[in-house]
């Protein structure tokens, strides 16, 4: 199959692995060696830690990786970022350097969530985790120093679509605003 592009594309279509989504563990593979290390540099120290959030009602517990301006004063704006993939791949690991910029460049608690992806965990699996995520984030607000008045949800692609979800689903819910 061919794609057309824009002509500036060109220097970078080699670089990109020509993959197909039918082998999913390949595509994980070689999506982790392509993103390697996270490159970003804060310009501000940020403390990384990473926790497990227990999960729903029989569910696993979900993976979290926090970001926090080390030097903060006060509470902090929060969010909880989901990241992109195509609810596929995509993984707290590939997005670190966005998730460090957000913490560094914005001054937010980050918490970026390990959900649970497809195929192996069909939907809701991944949405949940996101929710429960959010919960259990609104419910511990002060002891991660977030202003519990300024904790958002957000996400890139796929993230940003189950960032609506949880949005509604916490609107559903009652909460957490």
């Amino acid at each position: 199959m061919t794609y057309a592009y824009d002509p500036e594309l060109v220097p970078w279509i080699s670089s990109m692995p020509q993959l197909t989504i039918a082998d999913v563990e390949q595509v994980r593979a070689a999506e982790a060696e392509l993103f390697g290390e996270p490159q970003y540099v804060p310009p501000v120290p940020v403390d990384v830690r990473d926790i497990t959030v227990p999960g729903a009602e029989g569910s696993p517990d979900v993976p979290v990786r926090i970001f926090a301006p080390a030097d903060r004063d006060g509470d902090l704006p929060g969010l909880v970022y989901i990241h992109p993939g195509g609810f596929v791949i995509g993984s707290i690991d590939t997005s670190q350097d966005d998730t460090m910029l957000i913490a560094a460049e914005v001054g937010a608690v980050v918490l970026s969530v390990g959900y649970r992806l497809a195929p192996e965990h069909p939907f809701p699996a991944g949405l949940d985790d996101c929710y429960t995520v959010l919960t259990w984030a609104a419910a511990h607000a002060t002891e991660l120093g977030i202003d519990p008045a300024r904790l958002a949800v957000g996400g890139e692609s796929a993230g940003g679509g189950l960032s609506a979800a949880v949005a509604l689903m916490a609107r559903d819910r009652g909460g957490p605003e």
